[in-house]
């Protein structure tokens, strides 16, 4: 071998040996930048295409709207995670108790709730989650409303409306003889709570009215909200607004039903106070991006709470049903339902219809429920009450055309870096599309950005990368698994990484290194010199 031919193997040798790789897996949003709309699917390690509810029809035309499956921060749910999410950590009897004003969003990586373990929320905002994997249901997710108290024959008593959570209107308190019977809160902004019954009553007291809610159909099955019970005594509490809104365009969930009224004359140990009212169903908004099973013992529940009432000789009135609640899961994948999903109108408060007026029922609150081909699995819509009622529920399904997916700067360390490759690793690479851009400060205000290939700008320290996916399956779309950078420092400068930007693993040897190398190698050279005068 010639002495020049080894001078080139040492340079080759010292080029990648030297050379420090940038690999990106996506299993962290650690490094995602500002500009992201692609999925970072932290669970599968990939970046997917965005997807939406497609071609769906409340009655004025096709439609599609986006949903986001999340970036599963906050890990794991199951048995050994579910203390993390309750309450100081109190799971007994079984119950996590989820504060939905701590957490307004959950953005978990899978989702698995055993059987005998109960979700019950404690929070005023609904209950969102959202799941990069599958999601197993188990056991029971409860935002329905607490039921109202009961007719008091304790003339100092003061029979309090039932909680809402989860977004749930509060049910109206019943009446005493100080105070009258209030109205239930609403569950949302178009939404009026149940009336009360009348004040005191010399008769016998009047139910209160039922609660309303946002419904699927007002023209279908769905149970309306219906008036306090009515007598020779007068009428009872209003029924609450009942307002059609199929497609959730309105985040509400159902609201209180009111307050039964007090009943009081000259008769001795008559006297009581009327009950109060049921609350409204909560909001449960659920995004997965991989299978929803709701097995025989899951539950997912949303139903108003039912009016307090009495059947024996008290002659108060009873509370009103709160509405029920709205129920929404989504999946580009496959729903199955053995279980139940119930978003019902809880039952006016009874009493004995010879003496008082029983509470109003409330209004039946609303679901939707869809996957990839809107044909969900097991007993299906069966166990879905109510069931959707749009003109087409449509399909979730993965967008198709361009998205684009930027990184943060990642700092390299060096001023003048050679960019030795830049490859990504894709389902159909064809349709996908890796630029940089370098910055000689981490202000990207107007970034260059262009292909390894066609690279004309002199590399910096700073670095950003750009993916532009053509997704073209809305069943199978294309992803992409990595991307991995590879560089030379041939110029290495001492600089503390900035915390903004992504971390390098590795560093290059620095000039003393490579100068031991040649004199190393030295007497090789020396030797194959020597052989061509031997």
């Amino acid at each position: 071998m010639k002495p020049f031919s080894v001078l080139f193997l040492i340079f080759i040798f010292y080029h990648f040996v030297g050379a420090v790789e940038i690999s990106e897996t996506f299993d962290t949003t650690a490094t995602r930048g500002e500009i992201s709309e692609l999925i970072w699917n932290t669970l599968s390690g990939d970046l997917e295409p965005p997807i939406h509810i497609f071609n769906f029809n409340n009655g004025s035309g096709l439609e599609s709207k986006n949903i986001d499956p999340g970036d599963g921060r906050h890990g794991v749910f199951d048995i050994s995670t579910y203390a993390n999410f309750s309450e100081n950590g109190d799971v007994s009897s079984n119950v996590i108790r989820i504060n939905t004003d701590q957490y307004p969003i959950l953005y978990f990586k899978s989702f698995d709730l055993q059987a005998t373990w109960r979700i019950r929320p404690t929070g005023t905002q609904p209950l969102v989650i959202k799941v990069l994997g599958d999601m197993q249901i188990d056991g029971e997710i409860d935002c329905s409303g607490e039921d109202g108290e009961g007719i008091s024959a304790t003339l100092t008593d003061l029979p309090l409306g039932g909680t809402g959570v989860c977004g749930g209107g509060k049910g109206g308190n019943g009446g005493n003889l100080v105070t009258p019977p209030t109205n239930g809160d609403p569950g949302g902004v178009d939404l009026i709570g149940g009336g009360a019954g009348p004040s005191i009553d010399l008769l016998k007291g009047q139910g209160g009215g039922g609660g309303g809610a946002y419904t699927d159909n007002l023209f279908t099955e769905v149970q309306d909200p219906t008036d306090g019970d009515d007598s020779a005594a007068g009428v009872g509490g209003l029924k609450g607004i009942q307002v059609a809104d199929n497609a959730f365009r309105i985040v509400g969930g159902g609201s209180g039903g009111g307050g039964g009224s007090t009943f009081s004359n000259a008769t001795l140990g008559e006297d009581s106070v009327g009950a109060g009212g049921g609350a409204g169903g909560g909001i449960i908004n659920i995004v997965v991006l991989g299978d929803v099973n709701i097995s025989a013992t899951g539950k997912v529940l949303a139903n108003g709470g039912a009016g307090g009432g009495d059947n024996g000789t008290l002659r108060a009135g009873g509370g009103g049903g709160g509405g029920g609640g709205s129920i929404s899961i989504f999946t580009p994948k496959n729903i199955t339902v053995d279980g139940v999903v119930e978003a019902k109108a809880g039952a006016g408060g009874l009493t004995n219809a010879a003496n008082g007026g029983d509470g109003g029922g409330g209004s039946s609150g609303r679901t939707w429920l869809l996957d990839a081909d809107a044909l969900l699995g097991g007993g299906g819509d069966a166990n879905v009450e109510p069931d959707a009622e749009l003109a087409s529920s449509g399909f979730v399904r993965y967008k198709t055309g361009e998205f684009v997916s930027e990184s943060i700067s990642y700092d390299l360390n060096n001023s003048h870096p050679l960019i030795n490759s830049a490859i990504l690793s894709a389902d159909l690479l064809s349709d996908v599309t890796l630029q940089l851009a370098f910055s000689n400060s981490n202000n990207f205000s107007a970034p260059t950005w262009e292909t390894f290939e066609g690279l004309s700008q002199v590399p910096s320290r700073y670095m950003r990368f750009r993916i532009t996916l053509n997704n073209q399956s809305a069943l199978n779309p294309n992803k992409v698994s990595a991307v991995t950078i590879n560089y030379s420092p041939f110029t290495e400068d001492d600089f503390e990484f900035t915390g903004a930007c992504g971390k390098v693993e590795s560093h290059p040897p620095n000039q003393f290194i490579f100068t031991i190398l040649l004199l190393l190698l030295l007497p090789i050279l020396l030797i194959l010199g020597l052989r061509r005068f031997v």
